[in-house]
């Protein structure tokens, strides 16, 4: 059990150190912010279609009120009952523009919001993912650096360990031929004639 609490502060100290855990919340906040923008477009949409909806009602009640007032001459009690009800009609219906237009407004600045909040949060994750990516850059070049380093150390160690050159060699004695040669030493074949 210690075991898995030091394994999971270990990997919790690591990600955080690294940029992690920063950009598993910028993933959060940009899903939430998502469906935040998602919900305001809806929101604008219902609202254009409400705004819409009155104004083509308020223009069929107007037109119908119009032609109703060019035959005014001839009304009976049908028509003037009709022209009461489209005249409260029409009335209610001026009222119902503004408040559509007004519920259309808010609906234009939240959707405006959401969308700046989702673009800032997005470009937040971008920049948590490129500085992860910058470290992790580093910290592959510092291992290979390292790596490199500790080479190039027992390499050097390997070659002062094989200590002087051979006795013969030292002396001045033949030189011993190349593998890949196969025939008698350049000395041993004679001049050219």
């Amino acid at each position: 059990m210690s075991i898995r609490r030091s394994a999971e502060r270990l990997w919790l100290s690591a990600a955080q150190a690294s940029g992690i855990l920063e950009i598993e919340a910028s993933k959060k906040a940009v899903a939430a912010l998502e469906t935040a923008l998602e919900a305001a477009t809806n929101r604008r949409a219902a609202a254009l279609a409400s705004h819409d909806e009155v104004v083509s009602q308020h223009a069929s009640t107007q037109q119908q009120l119009t032609s109703l007032m060019q035959r005014r001459e001839s009304w009976d009690s049908v028509d003037v009952t009709r022209f009461t009800e489209l005249t409260a009609k029409e009335h209610a219906l001026k009222g119902g523009i503004s408040a559509a237009l007004h519920e259309r407004s808010e609906a234009e600045v939240e959707a405006e919001r959401a969308q700046r909040s989702y673009l800032r949060a997005m470009q937040d994750k971008y920049a948590a993912e490129i500085l992860l990516g910058e470290k992790n850059k580093l910290l592959s070049t510092g291992v290979w650096l390292a790596l490199l380093a500790c080479n190039t150390t027992i390499f050097v160690g390997t070659q002062a360990g094989r200590g002087s050159p051979r006795p013969e060699r030292a002396s001045g004695g033949p030189r011993p031929s190349p593998s890949f040669f196969s025939g008698p030493a350049p000395a041993e074949r004679g001049a050219p004639r």
